[in-house]
């Protein structure tokens, strides 16, 4: 159903996305800082913006009865993380609904 992108893939688009430097490296290269943008806007480019992409808004990307969903419980809130933090965020679970099953499904960690 499109792209997915791991958990640590996430975690690194949205460091970057609020940073403009890339966390992974040894010497963090700085692309365009000024082009930097808040959490709450790389969290809206990773859910909501990416499904509207796709075309999939009427299915999934929404907390609303009837869609499809991924849930995922953090070791820590994102809001209190530096960017570098963000993309080494650790993933205590995982979950993924679908509304044909009735409830949450276990995910396997990558």
């Amino acid at each position: 159903m499109g792209l997915k992108l791991s958990v640590l893939d996430q975690s690194v688009a949205m460091s970057v996305m609020i940073s403009r430097c890339n966390p992974l490296v040894l010497v963090p290269v700085y692309e365009v800082e000024e082009q930097a943008i808040r959490l709450v806007e790389a969290l809206t480019l990773l859910t909501t913006q990416a499904v509207r992409s796709m075309g999939l808004e009427r299915v999934i990307g929404g907390l609303k009865t009837g869609f499809a969903a991924d849930f995922r419980r953090l070791a820590k809130p994102l809001q209190k993380q530096t960017p570098e933090e963000i993309a080494k965020t650790e993933v205590l679970e995982a979950y993924s609904y679908c509304p044909d099953s009735g409830h949450p499904l276990p995910v396997q960690s990558n």
